[in-house]
């Protein structure tokens, strides 16, 4: 991504909000560029070595500068180790209170 411009976010393209050591991957909705936002479906939390994914987690608007395209190279080695928990969703919650 070119430091001077956000990339364009498109609909069903997977991107990354990240922070720290933990990175959100998410499939884009829908993009609102009126207000800067994107409605993103959560699909996977890396937090360090655990990677969960997040199943039945809401979806959220979120400002589409946070985000990053998400490379096909980062995303598909994560889906072989991920976690089925039910702490997905609270970890999730708690990284976005984090940035918010």
């Amino acid at each position: 991504m070119d430091g001077d411009r956000p990339a364009t976010l498109q609909a069903h393209q997977i991107v990354c909000l990240e922070a720290e050591q933990t990175r959100l991957y998410a499939e884009v909705i829908q993009v609102m560029p009126q207000r800067q936002t994107c409605w993103v479906r959560p699909t996977l939390l890396v937090m360090g070595a655990a990677v969960y994914t997040l199943d039945g987690c809401p979806d959220i608007v979120w400002p589409s500068a946070g985000f990053r395209p998400a490379l096909d190279t980062e995303v598909i080695p994560l889906l072989g180790a991920t976690e089925t928990s039910p702490q997905g969703c609270q970890h999730l919650r708690q990284f976005l209170h984090r940035l918010a």
